[in-house]
């Protein structure tokens, strides 16, 4: 696995900006005690841990995100809509299309 390690200064440390490192390891504890032999002094700590070396933030790469299930639902309501109401839909497409299309042609500039 990997596991992106935090480092800042220690108490007993001279100032510097805090930077991340990215460790290969079998636990999170190897790879903060790692980082620790190199970084004597300083504060420590896990930050996200990730099997593939991809996205830290994506653990399984057959998830899908809420947003792309809240977009599936989204076209699956606007489908529904149109096979249930198309008497209704239709024309609300229609009247929608053709005020865009006005819109896009108009000259609304003085």
């Amino acid at each position: 696995m990997f596991f992106l390690i935090e480092v800042r200064p220690g108490p007993n440390v001279e100032f510097f900006q805090y930077y991340t490192e990215e460790i290969e390891a079998n636990t999170s504890q190897d790879a903060i005690n790692r980082v620790q032999r190199a970084n004597r002094g300083c504060q420590v700590r896990c930050c996200a841990s990730y099997t593939n070396s991809g996205d830290p933030h994506s653990t399984s790469g057959d998830a899908m995100s809420p947003l792309a299930v809240i977009g599936i639902l989204g076209l699956a309501g606007i489908v529904w809509l149109y096979v249930e109401f198309p008497f209704v839909m239709i024309p609300l497409t229609v009247v929608g299309i053709g005020l865009w299309i006005y819109s896009f042609f108009s000259n609304d500039e003085e």
